[in-house]
């Protein structure tokens, strides 16, 4: 069912721009022009020369209303939002708990398309609807995938995603000395520290939901790629980032910059603290 604009609507456009497909952005009709289409002026899309909000010309099938407004308390593991990124609104899947910060409450939301995971804060996440033959409809059912159960033991080496401000998204080596009877474990971490200045490795015990598996053991390229997904090791832990640059060589050592989106820094590493990039998702390492 085709839906008619009037001038001043509110509405989302769809994306067709390579590497922004399926992606809306908010937009108002400012024409109404006779083979059906409809000019339109972007809420955050600005021209070319950045002078003033972008006006296109968009085909009736690429627009649709505004979705409901829905104000939810939580978001559900697994459950279907999007998150606004890049000046858009991207479909994700929740697969963080709530993560509280001095900036507000945060949580991870992972991208199928892309194969990535970003943290945002909760009022960049809202509920998904689908616009379906005229109607938005609420898509009770995720789109989770059968879920793999892990039952680590005494011994496993594991990385813990840190949930402190400013680590949000990094992992870090541990080993599980001890199975606790409510489900949690005690690991002992491979490179932090205990912070009594005893020279100790900090110990801390964990719900299975913060830890993985080490992600599985794949010799490095002989070079990487740009734009290829990579873990870059800083701060005792791993990051995720993007290779933004060529092979650098520097005293036979081979270098590569690696760009971070959730901070918007580019940093040099040796390619021996680069490694390729797995998702653990749903019990299953995803390449």
């Amino acid at each position: 069912m085709m839906h008619d604009y009037d001038i001043g609507d509110k509405v989302e456009v769809c994306s067709e721009e390579e590497g922004f497909e399926g992606s809306y952005f908010e937009a108002t009709v400012v024409a109404c022009i006779e083979n059906g289409e409809y000019a339109v002026r972007y809420t955050n899309l600005l021209s070319d020369d950045e002078s003033a909000p972008l006006i296109e010309i968009v085909k009736a099938n690429e627009v649709r209303p505004l979705p409901p407004c829905v104000n939810p308390q939580d978001f559900n593991f697994y459950q279907k939002v999007d998150a606004f990124d890049n000046d858009g609104w991207w479909i994700g899947l929740i697969i963080s708990e709530k993560i509280a910060t001095q900036n507000g409450y945060y949580y991870g939301v992972y991208f199928q398309n892309t194969n990535e995971t970003i943290h945002f804060r909760f009022d960049q996440i809202r509920v998904h609807h689908e616009w379906v033959d005229g109607e938005w409809i609420l898509e009770e059912e995720s789109m989770r995938p059968p879920m793999k159960k892990v039952d680590y033991k005494e011994g496993d080496k594991v990385e813990v995603c840190s949930k402190e401000e400013g680590f949000i998204g990094s992992y870090y080596e541990g080993t599980i000395v001890s199975c606790l009877e409510n489900g949690k474990y005690v690991v002992c971490y491979k490179n932090l520290i205990e912070d009594d200045n005893s020279g100790r490795y900090l110990k801390e015990t964990l719900y299975p939901k913060e830890l993985r598996p080490l992600p599985p053991r794949v010799r490095n390229p002989t070079n990487f790629k740009r734009n290829q997904k990579v873990d870059a090791f800083d701060n005792d832990g791993w990051w995720l980032g993007v290779i933004a640059s060529e092979k650098m060589v520097q005293q036979k050592i081979d270098y590569y910059k690696v760009y971070f989106p959730n901070c918007n820094e580019s940093i040099y590493y040796p390619s021996h603290r680069i490694r390729l990039h797995h998702q653990w998702f749903a019990g299953h390492w995803i390449k």
